[in-house]
């Protein structure tokens, strides 16, 4: 349907306004609910979606919301035994940690987890011996071969509105898991017999308003997420806010900018390893002695305080502690951040963040120019004539962060209103050994997608050639 007829719909629609608490799970609920009234639709919409063993279920099965954390699965009656796993995606998007950390809760269900990658291999090792499948072996052998053989029948589903994410391509590879996609959802609910009255009603409501949402979503993606799209200040946003489903246009977004930069740098990253955006993973895996002279890239996206976010982190040892450089574009801002373990900088005075300026004006300054933090030989942050407790001027940022996405706007923070005049911003979680320093620059009203993703793929080619 067009596009203001959607918001329309949308807007007018009783089911659309009580899915706005909780749109994951409400979409859950609502097939739980398929299930109370008609299991054999139920059944008929997991086949549509993609799951291959629902014919193989035992006679006596149910269906359970939030078991184990999943938002929704089937389990054989009495003994629990998960038959199929659905994770529903609406307003989120779906990374590959939280699916592989569903895959490994499973395994742990069925026992196999400390086997599974032997069991993979066709063995099973046990009080020093080594077993393959036969029917001579030992009674609890066979039973764990058992448990592996069940577990492969486990359906993974991977119901999800946004596409175009990060991990898609990889989620696919693997091939554990099935994406589906609301589209496919919607034409098997359509199809579902219901008798008039209520539920008849219920249903109706429902498939017009998933029907509008995909409509407004797919608007979206045509002309919000293209490269030539402007990255702030749309009538679509507008829109977005009315609704309450501003997350959702921004998270897709965010998401896709991301997946786009992660494409274009691959090429670039010869012998520096992908890492999960984590700061105590990355932190951990420098810390490893054989890792020191590696270097290490993070992908994120995602949505905090009101407003979406993307970055990439680059992370290296400099010989004395872990470093990781952010660069992040968040809202209408662009910043160049440095990020360290605070409690390792213990003979640094200060509070948490001036520990970590300390450190690197003593280990990453030239004397060129005023105070300049510098990585890889290039400026990254910089600050002339500072003067604690007064006013100070901030150095020219085209020297440091350059380029027409921004215009005439001046490098932050801005002094005037900062009690500690410290030449940057920060951030430390109160309980967190991990903390950031920061400065910023505001984009153009009028950058557009590709224009952000080029330049924040030409300043991470700055930090790893």
């Amino acid at each position: 349907m067009p596009y203001n007829h959607a918001i329309g719909t949308l807007k007018d629609s009783p089911m659309f306004h009580l899915s706005l608490s909780s749109k994951e799970l409400f979409h859950s609920n609502f097939l739980y609910w398929i299930w109370k009234i008609d299991p054999t639709a139920f059944q008929t919409i997991m086949r549509n979606l993609g799951a291959k063993n629902v014919t193989s279920w035992p006679a006596k099965w149910e269906v359970l919301r939030e078991y184990e954390s999943f938002d929704l699965c089937v389990v054989e009656q009495g003994t629990k035994r998960v038959l199929l796993v659905l994770e529903n995606k609406v307003k989120s998007i779906p990374y590959k940690a939280q699916l592989d950390k569903y895959e490994k809760k499973v395994q742990e269900l069925y026992g196999v987890y400390k086997d599974f990658v032997d069991l993979q291999n066709g063995i099973y090792k046990t009080n020093g011996k080594l077993y393959q499948r036969n029917p001579n072996n030992p009674k609890s052998v066979e039973d764990k071969f058992d448990k592996y053989d069940q577990y492969k029948s486990v359906d993974f589903i991977l119901l999800t509105l946004p596409s175009g994410f990060p991990d898609q391509g990889t989620i696919q590879q693997q091939g554990k898991w099935v994406i589906a996609t609301y589209s496919q959802y919607l034409d098997t609910i359509k199809k579902l017999t219901i008798q008039q009255g209520y539920k008849k009603d219920i249903l109706t409501d429902y498939c017009s308003f998933v029907g509008a949402l995909l409509d407004v979503y797919d608007t979206w993606k045509n002309n919000c997420y293209q490269l030539s799209s402007p990255l702030l200040n749309t009538q679509y946003i507008v829109d977005a806010e009315e609704l309450r489903i501003h997350d959702l246009y921004h998270k897709s977004k965010y998401a896709q900018i991301c997946a786009e930069i992660q494409s274009k740098i691959q090429s670039y990253i010869q012998g520096v390893a992908i890492i999960e955006n984590d700061d105590k993973v990355i932190f951990s895996e420098l810390s490893n002695p054989q890792n020191q002279s590696s270097k290490f890239i993070a992908f994120g996206y995602g949505y905090t305080n009101g407003q979406p976010f993307v970055d990439v982190k680059v992370a290296f040892h400099d010989g004395n502690h872990p470093i990781i450089c952010i660069i992040q574009a968040q809202g209408g801002w662009y910043r160049h951040g440095i990020i360290m373990d605070h409690s390792k900088l213990s003979k640094y005075y200060g509070t948490k963040d001036q520990r970590i300026w300390n450190y690197l004006e003593k280990n990453n300054v030239t004397p060129i120019g005023g105070n300049i933090i510098c990585v890889n030989g290039h400026e990254w942050m910089r600050f002339e004539n500072f003067d604690k407790g007064k006013e100070n001027k901030l150095c020219n940022i085209s020297e440091v962060i350059k380029g027409n996405i921004f215009g005439e706007s001046p490098l932050y923070p801005d002094h005037k209103s900062r009690k500690d005049s410290q030449p940057y911003g920060k951030y430390a979680g109160d309980n967190s050994p991990i903390g950031m320093i920061y400065q910023y620059r505001k984009l153009n009203s009028s950058v557009t997608v590709e224009q952000l993703i080029e330049y924040i793929v030409a300043d991470v080619k700055r930090l790893i050639l």
